[in-house]
């Protein structure tokens, strides 16, 4: 793939994180941003702008160590390029490094010219060749908020409840990538899940059969969606009101 040829998901995501950032809903960002998109740069560009804001801490801490001004010195938008290339490289496995980098190059050199584009390939491919970021000094409340970018309030609380173990844990599961989990509306759950599987959609049962669970992004993309087939809705939400 010609680095020109993701741009299109790149550029969505940049927007996203830009109307983020000025106080738009992520999701109606989201909505509007891949207007017309494939569904594969559609699905790419909700990673990467939810991964940016999901981990933006840990990414952040990152590349301060490699811009001699500091971070906060940078351009608004390309900081966000820089987070952008940064969260392709430590986080998406399946996009090799040189189209991580040779895309941001080219969003930075539509922002800021020739100039914004050699300082965003300096920044990633150090980056890219920099070893694995040491554990943050500190507390382990401190190193652990650091590395899963969470406020240090929450991740004491969490430490006090549940132990350094199991707190470790869910703020890495915090940190992972949802899953859309649909609960039938006006069938059962075994003639949707049939539904979706003859469409060729791949979905599986939630635990306890709590809903169908589909990597799909866009609920308005499946089948039955315009007459209200399904719903949106966590398993323990349903769990509860089946056991209500």
């Amino acid at each position: 793939m010609k680095p020109a040829d993701g741009l299109k998901s790149r550029r969505a995501a940049l927007k996203v994180l830009a109307q983020v950032r000025e106080g738009r809903p992520f999701e109606a960002a989201l909505d509007g941003a891949v207007k017309g998109l494939q569904e594969n740069d559609r699905r790419l560009a909700h990673e990467m702008a939810a991964g940016v804001l999901r981990r933006q801490s840990a990414l952040d801490a990152r590349l301060q160590a490699l811009v001699p001004r500091g971070l906060d010195a940078v351009a608004p938008i390309l900081r966000d390029v820089l987070r952008l290339g940064a969260f392709q490289l430590s986080a998406l496995d399946r996009v090799p490094a040189h189209a991580a980098v040779d895309t941001s190059v080219m969003l930075a050199k539509e922002s800021g010219g020739a100039r914004a584009g050699g300082f965003v390939n300096a920044v990633l491919r150090r980056l890219g060749d920099a070893p694995p970021a040491p554990l943050a000094a500190g507390s382990a409340a401190e190193r652990l908020a650091a590395t899963y970018s969470h406020p240090l309030w929450l991740t004491e609380r969490w430490l006090e409840r549940y132990g350094e173990v199991d707190a470790e844990r869910l703020l890495r599961w915090n940190d992972s990538r949802p899953r859309l989990v649909l609960q039938p509306a006006r069938a059962s759950l075994e003639a949707l899940e049939r539904r979706w599987k003859d469409a060729g959609i791949a979905v599986e049962r939630a635990p306890h059969d709590a809903g169908l669970i589909t990597d799909r992004r866009r609920p308005q993309d499946l089948p039955g969606y315009d007459e209200g087939a399904f719903i949106v809705q966590d398993p323990a939400q349903a769990l509860l009101a089946r056991y209500a």
